[in-house]
């Protein structure tokens, strides 16, 4: 993997170490009980790789946590999603929790580990993974319907599937960083963290994500020659029922010529 390797069984002290286990600051108490978990899980080191984020790289960052690429010497290479210490949940628990739930549907990255301060799971190379508003915009640009509703099919059904297990992931509203193409075939949905056990709004909210909230949701309505208030109508009954009857009815109107 490119980028700078930091080893864990470093005895000194590892300034990049400190940045992500220290997160917000640069340095803390809890460094060498952090770090003891970390290598007690079989982590030998993390890779400085990623977007630049407040002068180190790193894979992401969130409200509650800072994503490194690491390596285990179980599970080989993942990404490690560590707590932030000015996070407002006391544990990452539950998010791996609901990843355990959701690993067999494989929509969710691979759950390796996970405790109340770390989730290790499987890495979404940005290689290989993009985020269906781009996917959609460079098919749309190539004028390709079939490919696009191609697409459109795999994540409507497997929103249908994460609905019909009643969870909600709650921010598929804005699914830009959240639900990605991988391989241009897989449909892989990441950062469970807003999710709960509820009534499930996914499928629902991607589409209205699509109809309202996509910038080029115009142009995408005039190539597949969509019925906006014909999919609407679609969508209220199926939030009632859940129906596998309704969501083959809503592909049906997306298939229109």
């Amino acid at each position: 993997m490119d980028g700078e390797v930091h080893r864990i069984e470093n005895k000194s002290i590892d300034e990049f170490l400190s940045y992500i286990l220290c997160f917000p600051k640069t340095s803390c108490s809890l460094y060498e009980k952090r770090l003891l978990i970390l290598k007690k899980s079989g982590f030998d080191y993390v890779v400085e790789t990623g977007k630049n984020i407040l002068g180190y790289r790193a894979i992401g960052k969130g409200y509650s946590s800072i994503i490194v690429l690491a390596h285990n010497k179980f599970y080989g290479y993942g990404a490690l999603k560590i707590r932030r210490l000015d996070s407002r949940r006391s544990s990452l628990g539950y998010e791996g929790m609901i990843l355990d739930y959701l690993d067999k549907t494989l929509l969710a990255p691979q759950l390796y580990l996970w405790s109340d301060e770390f989730i290790f799971m499987e890495y979404l190379d940005p290689q290989k993974c993009i985020g269906i508003d781009k996917i959609i915009t460079q098919n749309l640009v190539r004028k390709d319907k079939k490919r696009i509703m191609k697409l459109l099919k795999k994540v409507i059904l497997a929103l249908y599937l994460i609905d019909k297990l009643n969870i909600d992931h709650g921010e598929l509203n804005r699914p830009y960083d959240h639900l990605y193409i991988c391989e241009d075939k897989y449909v892989k949905i990441i950062d469970w963290e807003s999710s709960s056990y509820r009534k499930p709004h996914n499928l629902t909210m991607f589409m209205s994500f699509l109809l309202y909230r996509y910038n080029r949701r115009e142009e995408l309505m005039s190539l597949l020659g969509l019925n906006r208030d014909q999919i609407v109508k679609l969508l209220k009954n199926y939030k009632k029922t859940l129906s596998i009857k309704d969501v083959y009815l809503l592909i049906k109107s997306l298939e229109q010529p």
